[in-house]
């Protein structure tokens, strides 16, 4: 009889959850369109403040891909680190054209992956995936 160690199932093929925060209309239809093409539920924001009620909310969300700046109160560096402290499981990909994480006072900014605009819309889901096969997250 031959034993085989029991495989994780594949995390792509379980139902993935992004909440995208980006204030820019076309960039946000544009990658929700991709993601959703790689079969992913996405929860489309404008801000990061929207961004944050949901996450205080019992949604559950696996990735969270945010933009820096955008309007109200709160930027995407807020949003993740509100992610950091209060859904720690839960993955952060930033996107921006501006921000750079290594020049920001006190070190990297708190995301997984940071991802500098303008990037190819086609190829994120390649970049976004392997955060995903680290492991899942929850409401938690």
């Amino acid at each position: 009889m031959v034993l085989r160690e029991a495989q994780q199932p594949d995390v792509l093929q379980q139902t993935v959850t992004v909440l995208l925060a980006e204030d820019e209309i076309l960039i946000r239809i544009d990658v929700a369109e991709e993601l959703r093409r790689a079969g992913w539920k996405v929860i489309e924001v404008a801000s990061a403040d929207d961004a944050i009620d949901i996450l205080k909310s019992s949604v559950i969300v696996d990735l969270v891909v945010t933009d820096v700046n955008m309007p109200g109160q709160s930027n995407g560096l807020d949003l993740a680190g509100f992610v950091a402290r209060e859904r720690p499981k839960i993955k952060v990909a930033i996107m921006s054209a501006h921000f750079v994480p290594a020049a920001e006072p006190g070190g990297a900014a708190p995301c997984d992956l940071f991802i500098s605009k303008p990037f190819l819309h086609s190829q994120l889901v390649d970049q976004l995936r392997p955060l995903l096969q680290r492991g899942t997250s929850s409401a938690e």
